[in-house]
């Protein structure tokens, strides 16, 4: 089933409320003047057309947003996302990037960086059939800790259930929360564990030295934020900004962008050694920004993981986990798999 619209987009921004939005012809370089729109960069921000201005912006229920979407009528549900076939991921080619990496670290070039692993599938032929309407709603039954996000233009698309948001702004005071740390263990806690503790005060410190540029920031504690199958430590930061007259969201967003959660330390060199990999091109937006700023500068930008992606040729599903000295590369590609089958179980339940 279609939409109505060539492109359109969707963002749960808490219980029961999504934005969303439809109407651009094609993307646009810059951040519109005086009008609503959604921003969809690749991970690496070089996309040139990365702003779809929507027409209206709208907040509604799930049900409310399917009705604008795609009207009342209804279709069979053909394509089956348990009917793909994906290629399973390389363990040896993750061992070497994994000891490239801590070759990095141990010379002190780099104190962390977060590599990721790529499956593809190749399409089933029956993705114009998909039910919209089903998956929304399916979606739509998720925990509100995770961010529901579908994005459509043409043959691109991305659908997914973030944990991470990178921004929220009222027009007055900003937030945003360090996610970093994680376990499939739900019985033990990851306060007590070092090497998690450490990865995710990397993420912390970053922050905190970003958010200093536009006023006095504010940390709140640490705790575990729990998921259906994993958990993260989580740390809530917030700051009133000094300026609002001359702040420009998703400007500002880019210099959050990516967090050590993602990218990596120092921010710069860690954001280049992953733009070297071989795999990069192939992440699109995995991991980059996404969301919506109102005309008025408001806005909600979430980090977009745990997704599925699609091309004109497959789907990708994508997984990192941040590596430091005290990293096992065992460990790590057993948390990469959990987060990979954490997505893929979302829509095969679907199915």
């Amino acid at each position: 089933m279609s939409s109505k619209y060539r492109g359109w987009t969707l963002l749960r921004t808490q219980k029961n409320t999504y934005a969303y939005g439809w109407g651009w012809q094609k993307p646009v370089p810059h951040p519109p003047e005086n009008a609503d729109f959604f921003w969809a960069p690749d991970f690496f921000l070089e996309n040139q057309g990365a702003y779809f201005p929507v027409s209206p912006l709208k907040f509604g229920n799930i049900e409310e947003a399917i009705e604008d979407l795609f009207g009342s009528s209804s279709s069979r549900l053909g394509f089956q996302f348990h009917d793909l076939n994906w290629a399973p991921a390389s363990v040896k080619d993750y061992q070497q990037i994994f000891d490239a990496l801590m070759s990095e670290i141990e010379s002190a070039r780099l104190q962390k960086a977060v590599p990721v692993v790529i499956q593809k599938a190749p399409l089933s032929g029956k993705e114009n059939q998909m039910n919209w309407p089903a998956l929304l709603r399916h979606l739509d039954q998720l925990p509100e800790s995770l961010k529901v996000f579908v994005f459509c233009d043409g043959e691109d698309w991305m659908l997914g259930a973030t944990p991470e948001t990178l921004i929220t702004y009222d027009g007055e005071t900003l937030e945003t929360e360090a996610i970093a740390g994680t376990s499939k263990d739900l019985s033990s806690s990851l306060l007590l564990d070092p090497k998690e503790r450490e990865e995710h005060q990397w993420v912390v410190k970053d922050l905190v030295q970003k958010l200093s540029m536009i006023g006095e920031p504010q940390v709140g504690t640490t705790d575990e934020k729990i998921l259906p199958t994993l958990k993260h430590l989580r740390t809530p930061l917030k700051v009133r900004v000094l300026d609002p007259k001359s702040f420009q969201l998703s400007e500002f967003s880019r210099k959050l962008h990516p967090t050590p959660a993602l990218g990596g330390s120092p921010a710069d060199v860690a954001f280049e050694w992953l733009r070297r990999q071989k795999n990069s091109t192939q992440r699109m937006r995995y991991g980059a920004p996404f969301g919506f700023v109102t005309k008025a500068g408001f806005g909600h930008i979430v980090v977009a993981i745990r997704a599925l992606q699609k091309t004109k040729d497959h789907w990708l599903a994508a997984a990192g986990a941040g590596v430091v000295r005290a990293s096992v590369c065992e460990k790590e590609w057993a948390e990469i798999q959990s987060k990979q089958n954490s997505v893929l179980k979302i829509f095969e339940d679907f199915s």
